[in-house]
């Protein structure tokens, strides 16, 4: 499943997102001095449950923290649809764009 983003030149946002059944709030913060993405997950109180992490490509970001409560079981992948391993730039990073985020549900093969 594609988690639709926005990347339209704005710098820090949140989107609800529904994984497995369960709503989270997904933060996106664009640091600057290290031209990167930054994403926590939040439960539905605020609660930080994971981050912020760096976005990388072609790594599942949840991996080492599928053992704290309230985590989904399932993986959130950063994928790029070119041929660069580079993290998603400032305007890369949404549905159509060179990095998608993908959440693959536990058990899929």
């Amino acid at each position: 499943m594609i988690i639709p983003t926005l990347s339209d030149g704005t710098a820090f946002y949140s989107q609800r997102v529904n994984l497995d059944g369960t709503d989270f709030q997904l933060d996106f913060r664009w640091s600057t001095r290290e031209a990167r993405w930054y994403l926590r997950l939040l439960n539905t109180t605020g609660d930080v449950l994971v981050g912020p992490m760096k976005l990388v490509v072609n790594w599942p970001l949840l991996h080492y923290y599928h053992g704290r409560a309230g985590v989904p079981t399932g993986e959130i992948w950063c994928m790029t649809s070119g041929a660069s391993n580079d993290p998603p730039g400032f305007l890369e990073l949404g549905e159509g764009l060179r990095c998608v985020l993908e959440y693959i549900p536990e058990g899929t093969p």
